[in-house]
C-alpha cells in the first residue's frame, strides 16, 4: 500500500503543470473547476448496455496514467468517471470477424457489429478510414452514427476523471470493478463502463458568436459541446453586432424581419434539429443528442461586424 504522503506528492507533481498550462492559456480544459455540491454515498454506474447500476463502490481509489504521469485520486474526492470506449479481447475477435464477413457480403455481419456497441467506435473510425469499398464505407459509417445518437456514451480518445477540484484525462488502469448492490457482488470489467457518476455536475462554459456565423450562408459555430437527449440548460447573451449601419443586441431587429424571424436574432440548435431563439435570456431542453451550435439570423448579403457572447449552464 502506498503512503498517503506518496500519493500527495504525486499529485502535486501532475497538478502543477496543469495549473501551469491554464494560467499561460487562459483555457479551462483540462483543469477546469466544478461547483461543489453534497456527493451521495452511492454512484450510479452506466454501462455499454444502456443498463444503470446503483450500488457500492468497493474500490478506494483510482490511477489514471496522463502525460504528465500517473496521478491516484481517492474515490472520494471524485464526482465524476467517463470511459473512452475501449474492446475486450472477446469483442476485438467478434469485431475481426464480423468485419471479414462484411468484405464477404454476409447479410448478418452488419448485425453482429451493431451488437458490439459503444465499445467499437474507434475501431469502427478506423476501419472507415482505410476502406476502399465505397458500399461498406457506407454501412461503417451507419453504424458510427448510430452510436453517435447513444445518449450518455462519451466517445473521447482518452478516460476523463473529475472533481470538484479539477478535470484529468488519460488512461484509467484499473480492469474491473468490483460493485455491492445488498448481498450481491458484483465484478465490472472497465470495457463495459460508460461512467462512473456521483449526483450532477454543474457546467459553465462562454462562446463568441461572431457576426461571420450567420445562418444563411451555413457558417453557424459549432461548440463542441454534445448534449444528451432531454438535458436542460440555459443561455445568457450580451453583444452587439451591425449589419448594413443598425446596431442590435442578441434578440435582433424588431422592425426588420426574414423568414418570419427578427434579423440578427441569436440562435441555438443540436445537431441538425430547427434553429430556436436564444434572445438574451432564455432556457432549452435538448430534443436529441447532439452538439450545441449558435448562429445569427442574417441573410448573406450585407456587411456585418461584431460578435454576442453567450454563457451556457446546465448539469451533465
Amino acid at each position: 500500500m502506498r503512503s498517503q504522503a506518496g500519493i500527495v506528492k504525486q499529485a502535486i507533481q501532475v497538478l502543477l503543470p496543469l495549473l501551469a498550462f491554464c494560467a499561460v492559456t487562459g483555457r479551462p480544459s483540462p483543469c477546469e473547476s466544478q461547483e461543489s455540491a453534497a456527493k451521495n454515498e452511492t454512484p450510479t454506474f452506466g454501462l455499454t448496455g444502456g443498463q444503470v447500476l446503483i450500488g457500492k463502490l468497493e474500490e478506494e481509489e483510482l490511477s489514471i496514467l496522463t502525460s504528465y504521469g500517473k496521478l491516484t485520486v481517492p474515490f472520494k474526492e471524485i464526482r465524476r468517471v467517463r470511459f473512452s470506449p475501449r474492446l475486450s479481447q472477446e469483442g476485438r475477435e467478434t469485431l475481426d470477424k464480423a468485419f471479414e464477413r462484411l468484405r464477404k457480403k454476409d447479410p448478418e455481419a452488419l448485425d453482429d457489429l451493431r451488437e458490439i456497441g459503444p465499445a467499437c467506435y474507434r475501431s469502427l473510425l478506423t476501419l472507415r478510414g482505410l476502406e476502399e469499398d465505397e458500399t461498406i464505407r457506407k454501412q461503417l459509417s451507419g453504424l458510427i452514427r448510430g452510436i453517435e445518437t447513444i445518449n450518455d456514451i462519451y466517445l473521447e480518445t482518452e478516460d476523463e476523471i473529475t472533481t470538484q477540484r479539477f478535470t484529468i484525462r488519460g488512461t484509467i488502469e484499473i480492469g474491473t470493478f468490483h460493485i455491492t448492490r445488498g448481498s450481491i457482488k458484483l465484478e465490472i470489467p472497465s470495457t463495459d463502463m460508460v461512467y462512473i457518476a456521483w449526483g450532477e455536475l454543474a457546467t459553465s462554459k462562454t462562446w463568441k458568436v461572431k457576426s461571420s456565423n450567420i445562418e444563411s450562408s451555413n457558417r453557424h459555430l459549432s461548440t463542441g459541446y454534445k448534449l444528451r437527449k432531454g438535458q436542460k440548460f440555459s443561455l445568457e447573451s450580451s453583444g452587439t453586432v451591425i449589419w448594413q449601419g443598425r446596431s442590435f443586441g442578441p434578440v435582433g431587429l424588431s422592425n426588420h424581419s426574414w423568414n418570419s424571424r427578427s434579423m440578427g436574432s441569436l440562435q441555438w440548435r443540436v445537431g441538425k434539429q430547427a434553429w430556436q431563439l436564444a434572445g438574451t435570456k432564455s432556457t432549452g431542453r435538448a430534443p436529441v443528442s447532439g452538439e450545441l451550435q449558435f448562429s445569427i439570423h442574417l441573410t448573406s448579403g450585407g456587411t456585418a461586424s461584431g460578435f454576442f457572447n453567450v454563457k451556457f449552464r446546465s448539469k451533465k
